[in-house]
């Protein structure tokens, strides 16, 4: 079988028109991007990505061979969903068998979701199946609360909440602290030869979050070529040469544009275990603020896990940033016992 032969896929729903096939190439990747903005606008899943950034992650999948673990939904010809899945193994020991099922939302309620859910299981099932029986072996998906059809479809597949976080927001119009750093740290942007040493200590201090994931190349070249890379408006907080912390700013204006904001990003705030309890992070989070109001902003966003054990959610709090919006992370075992 070809990339470019359609077959049938398990509980495939009785839809004339309705074909499923391989993923065929880079010329796919535009019609995915398409049905993926339609779906996110659909489901109130404003998080910014440019078609460069999904090319990017197309790029440099990590534990996924898109030409056998993409399927592809197509109804009289035209493109209407498409899934994949790929696994990671977390540091701790285990594996999580990740998938994602992206659909017009027109069909939505129609089972369609329901039937490449299955067809994900499978190809991951096939995977862990490969994978040490003597470890934890799980399906892993990802969503906002706003994605109800993917939420009920997750529910009648006998997955449960494993975590769950918030998106929230800051009101740059609000007073913003001084805070200064501790002595002997300086903030600054970092040069091009500096960028691994702030992937490397984000890194690092992500070991304390949960279960943190084994790390690849590709992950690195992936950050590097996203559109949420500017690393002239990071902040990060130097000890010398080492990168005491770091707050990794970001403005999507083309995302803005569309949305009517004026939004900037606040992500991957990190510092290392020899600086925490000092400020460092509460003194870069306002030194992002006053940046980017400076740039126009009206308002900074970030994610955080609602559980995270390094207190970030309350500090998130305290620096005035206020919920948005929930998700959650669902799971549930590849084999039954």
């Amino acid at each position: 079988m070809t990339n470019n032969e359609y077959f049938k896929i398990d509980e495939q729903p009785d839809i004339p028109g309705l074909k499923f096939r391989n993923y065929a190439g880079k010329d796919d990747l535009p019609l995915m991007f398409e049905v993926s903005e339609k779906e996110k606008k659909a489901t109130q899943d404003d998080f910014p990505e440019s078609f460069e950034d999904f090319k990017a992650y197309y790029d440099n999948l990590v534990n996924c061979d898109p030409f056998k673990h993409v399927l592809m939904a197509e109804l009289d010809g035209k493109m209407i969903g498409y899934s994949r899945g790929w696994w990671t193994r977390k540091q701790m020991g285990g594996y999580n068998y990740n998938h994602f099922t992206i659909l017009d939302p027109d069909h939505h309620g129609t089972g369609l979701r329901k039937a490449m859910l299955l067809w994900n299981e499978g190809i991951l099932r096939e995977i862990a199946a490969t994978h040490p029986d003597s470890e934890t072996r799980e399906f892993q998906v990802w969503t906002y609360e706003e994605n109800t059809d993917l939420i009920s479809t997750l529910n009648d597949s006998d997955y449960k909440v494993a975590r769950y976080g918030f998106e929230m927001v800051r009101d740059l119009s609000e007073s913003i602290p001084e805070l200064p750093l501790p002595p002997g740290i300086e903030a600054r942007p970092p040069m091009p030869e500096e960028y691994r040493k702030v992937w490397e200590a984000d890194i690092e201090a992500s070991k304390d979050g949960w279960e943190p994931i084994e790390i690849t190349e590709e992950f690195y070249k992936m950050w590097l070529a996203s559109d949420c890379f500017q690393p002239d408006i990071f902040e990060v907080a130097w000890d010398g040469d080492r990168v005491a912390g770091a707050v990794q700013n970001f403005i999507h204006h083309a995302s803005n544009e569309e949305l009517g904001i004026k939004r900037g990003y606040t992500e991957n705030i990190h510092v290392g275990r020899e600086w925490r309890g000092q400020g460092v992070a509460k003194a870069l989070i306002a030194r992002s603020f006053r940046s980017l109001k400076e740039k126009g902003m009206e308002e900074a966003s970030l994610g955080v896990d609602a559980e995270n054990p390094t207190g970030a959610l309350k500090l998130y709090e305290g620096m005035g940033f206020k919920v948005s919006k929930k998700h959650y992370t669902y799971r549930k075992p590849v084999f039954e016992d």
